[in-house]
């Protein structure tokens, strides 16, 4: 199916064209700019937000849009509004993201990384247990510090499954949670 746009045209049947210079069909400061667009809301604000020329923008947009085979912005003049394509690749750029902030604050050494514990835990389940059952690791790991997430179920299994704890509990099981695949990925 060809899609249209105020200056190209984009086969979103076809295969992606990779680029043999990047491994891929994109690089992360491409995907840095694509989120930086829509978090911004337009190129101009975006490209003032990176520090980069507005036309560096909209070059990247369209190389992206070019190697992906897929429309994710409709231009009418100078207007983008983003499609479901550049939504689905935004929430994706979005978890990439916030990976690599997991990965700049990692603390390097077992023994600094052991240092802090992070839970996630439904509000009965903290009410209940979680309180008594801190308060004495802590007695016993006092160098520990414990940060605790009162969320419902479906954030404790995101959680779990993005690895943002390290501890999640809930009272329901975690069918088509997608714990199988951080199950499945988990180091022996």
């Amino acid at each position: 199916m060809k899609k249209e746009s105020a200056n190209q045209t984009i086969d979103s049947s076809a295969e992606p064209r990779t680029a043999p210079w990047s491994g891929g069909w994109t690089t992360i400061r491409h995907l840095e700019i694509f989120k930086a667009v829509i978090e911004c809301g337009t190129a101009t604000m975006a490209s003032a937000h990176l520090g980069i020329s507005q036309p560096a923008v909209s070059r990247a947009l369209s190389q992206i849009e070019e190697r992906s085979g897929r429309l994710l912005f409709t231009r009418l003049g100078p207007s983008l509004t983003t499609t479901a394509d550049g939504l689905a690749l935004y929430e994706e750029v979005r978890q990439i993201f916030a990976g690599l902030e997991r990965v700049r604050g990692l603390e390097w050494g077992a023994q600094q990384a052991a240092q802090h514990l992070r839970i996630a835990a439904t509000p009965t389940m903290a009410q209940c247990c979680l309180n008594r059952i801190t308060a004495r690791f802590q007695l016993v790991h006092p160098s520990c510090s414990i940060t605790m997430e009162i969320v419902p179920t479906p954030r404790i299994l995101e959680f779990v499954a993005d690895r943002q704890v390290q501890l999640g509990i809930a009272s329901v099981p975690a069918v088509g949670s997608g714990l199988n695949r951080l199950l499945k990925s988990a180091p022996s």
